[in-house]
């Protein structure tokens, strides 16, 4: 009798940045499941072209390196993974460290702002929502083009407008 290998599932990951203000996606990034979150952020930082002020990104993007990538008057909000040490040249993650160890992790990311980060979440929402969560094309180019191309329409709704929320609150 033969046995079947079972193969791991393959999957491709969409790395996007925004511009948390205007809601606009300004880089977009098709990978394979085997390409670190990390490995993209140069090529991120890079292609956004004009000056970053604060640099959100999940714990996935936490390493030395994150930090040391944008100018150095950028302020970075990555969470550090709980068995994180500090070092000599990285102060922000230093301060990041040593803040959740006197704190909690919760604390910093309401200090912090970190909430901020999850308005890339909505543009994934909005993304499938819209799209759907398949890609069409077959080729890695093709397959770059279009979620380029998807970007561009999703910049262009945002342009058209975006709700307005007001809270409400009632009161007995």
């Amino acid at each position: 009798s033969q046995y079947r290998r079972a193969r791991r599932r393959k999957f491709i990951k969409i790395h996007a940045g925004i511009n948390i203000n205007t809601r606009h996606v300004l880089f977009n990034k098709l990978t394979t499941s085997r390409v670190s979150d990390i490995s993209v952020l140069p090529e991120a930082i890079d292609n956004v072209g004009s000056k970053i002020d604060t640099l959100f990104a999940d714990g996935g993007y936490d390493s030395r390196s994150s930090y040391l990538l944008p100018d150095s008057d950028t302020k970075v909000v990555i969470p550090p993974r709980k068995n994180a040490a500090t070092d000599k040249c990285t102060n922000q993650r230093n301060e990041a460290i040593s803040y959740i160890r006197k704190h909690r992790k919760s604390r910093w990311k309401r200090e912090f702002d970190y909430h901020q980060r999850a308005l890339v979440e909505n543009l994934f929402s909005r993304w499938k929502t819209i799209y759907g969560e398949n890609i069409r094309s077959k080729n890695s180019q093709a397959q770059q083009t279009e979620v380029t191309l998807k970007s561009f329409i999703l910049n262009k709704m945002t342009d058209l407008g975006m709700p307005e929320w007001k809270r409400i609150y009632f009161l007995n």
